[in-house]
């Protein structure tokens, strides 16, 4: 057993919290279930709530249920943020012990008697910034796409000829922001320009990167957990929904791939493990990888926390994926006998979709129970983070061609837009 088991045994009186948003939700069941079998249910799990309405968080034990207005959307830093500072405010670290389930370890901070699902603040700040990530895989010599650093975007303007000559055309991204949010191909000075009119006023003085576009066929996911005790296992991968170029909108699994890439994406993301772990972290990770036009795999960047993949591994291993999360269990995963797309519902910032029902769930659509699925999340116009509302799913035959998949995917993206 690791460390959870361990410390919360010794514990009298353990209290868990579910810190996650609401995504992951269905993992709830089997967490308990967990701890059931290791006889940790001391307290109930209590989960981190908003309420867009009042712009207030809260803590809601599991069980209660949240207000229809309730719902955990946010930036998971930010959710993680305001947990401090309501665990600071209600003395809850006084207790035995805190047991702290979060999308990631940002902005968390390690206490005496606290234990995290994953390594927290700094180190997991650091691991998550990707101009510092950069500098890691230097470091490491770990091959990944060659990044460039202008200090803002007057740097960047500035330099934009010179670039241009050297790429012909570029991609920019900031440190902080995930999931595609703000990246950008570059092909000439008016997408330059149209970028900065557009979201200027939003990054006018942060750190941007440059790396040359890279052309490419494919973009995969590789995911995989650094335990504590050093060990790295590589879990799958899966093909990468992708919108406007850069937006990630979801995943395909199995993806379209020969037995000989998938090989190629297991040996890099074991890589990307092992770099992690020199770096003391644990934990999930996932690494993005672009597949070139002559079949060679370009890192683009690891993310040292839990992401959309943790959606996919809850189906892989479902009641047995605490024990092979956080214990190392060997498991045979749950394999699909067809296709499948499990993409996020994309809405429109201040745009209500009503009382849209929700349609089936996760589990049930995996396993083949239904062929389809939306569960939405967000209905009112006020989420404080981010554009999607919810999840949904699509099963195709395995022969269906991929230019079809990922047609469908993007249609179902966009469906509530």
């Amino acid at each position: 057993m690791g460390t959870l088991k361990r410390e919360a045994v010794a514990s009298l009186q353990p209290v868990f919290y579910w810190i996650f948003d609401q995504r992951f939700d269905f993992l709830l069941e089997m967490f308990v279930s967990y701890l059931k079998r290791h006889g940790l249910e001391a307290k109930p799990i209590q989960i981190l709530s908003y309420n867009a309405k009042n712009a207030a968080w809260k803590i809601v034990p599991l069980g209660v249920g949240a207000n229809k207005e309730d719902f955990r959307v946010n930036e998971p830093s930010d959710v993680n943020r305001y947990f401090e500072e309501f665990i600071a405010d209600t003395g809850s670290y006084s207790e035995n012990l805190v047991v702290v389930a979060s999308f990631t370890g940002e902005n968390l901070r390690k206490h005496s008697n606290t234990v995290h699902l994953t390594s927290v603040s700094p180190q997991a700040d650091l691991l998550n910034n990707k101009l510092s990530q950069y500098e890691l895989m230097r470091k490491h010599n770990y091959p990944h796409v060659q990044q460039m650093v202008c200090k803002d975007l007057y740097c960047l303007k500035e330099n934009h000829d010179a670039l241009q000559k050297r790429f012909c055309s570029y991609v920019i991204k900031f440190p902080d922001c995930s999931g595609g949010y703000l990246m950008s191909h570059i092909k000439n000075q008016d997408d330059l320009d149209q970028f900065i009119m557009e979201y200027g006023c939003y990054v006018q003085d942060k750190v941007v990167l440059v790396s040359g576009y890279q052309k490419h066929i494919m973009s995969v996911s590789g995911f995989g957990c650094v335990y504590e005790n050093g060990d790295v296992h590589y879990f799958g991968a899966s093909e990468q929904i992708l919108y406007d170029e850069y937006k990630y909108a979801g995943l395909v699994y199995p993806a379209f791939l020969s037995e000989k890439q998938t090989i190629l994406i297991k040996d890099e993301t074991m890589r990307a493990g092992q770099l992690l772990r020199e770096e003391g972290y644990h934990g999930f990770f996932n690494v993005d990888l672009l597949m070139l036009e002559d079949g060679c795999l370009l890192p683009v960047e690891i993310n040292a926390r839990f992401g959309f993949s943790l959606l996919l591994f809850g189906c892989l291993y479902q009641n047995q994926c605490f024990d092979v999360l956080l214990d190392g269990k060997e498991c045979t995963p749950i394999q699909t006998k067809e296709r499948i797309v499990i993409c996020k519902l994309k809405g429109t910032f201040g745009v209500s979709i009503g009382d849209v029902p929700s349609s089936g769930d996760l589990i049930s659509f995996y396993n083949g129970d239904v062929d389809y699925f939306e569960e939405i999340y967000c209905r009112n116009a006020n989420y404080a983070y981010g554009s999607f509302i919810g999840i949904g799913g699509l099963r195709f035959e395995v022969n269906e061609a991929r230019e079809v998949v990922l047609s469908r995917a993007i249609e179902l993206y966009l469906k509530y837009v």
